[in-house]
């Protein structure tokens, strides 16, 4: 993938030199597959962050047991809504 030039604001800074590379690397913001962590302390909340980064629209969130013998343990499933920007 290629970024524009343009996409960089780096109008504010010095030019950079002739060839110069930047890498980085993508990760993901989402899991496909929910695996618990480890819990040491009991008294303390397990979270694990499902999705972020999304649109404000809406959108199903859908939980699948691998087995109906052993479903997933989640006590619950909280969700945000950030406030419309009215700009």
């Amino acid at each position: 993938m290629k970024i524009d030039p343009a996409a960089w604001f780096r109008s504010f800074f010095p030019p950079l030199p002739e060839g110069y590379t930047i890498r980085w690397q993508v990760l993901p913001m989402f899991v496909d597959t929910y695996q618990r962590a480890k819990i040491d302390d009991p008294t303390k909340e397990n979270s694990t962050t499902v999705v972020q980064g999304i649109a404000n629209a809406k959108h199903t969130l859908e939980i699948i047991a691998d087995s109906p013998a052993s479903p997933p343990a989640i006590a619950r499933v909280r969700t945000y809504r950030p406030p419309v920007n009215a700009d």
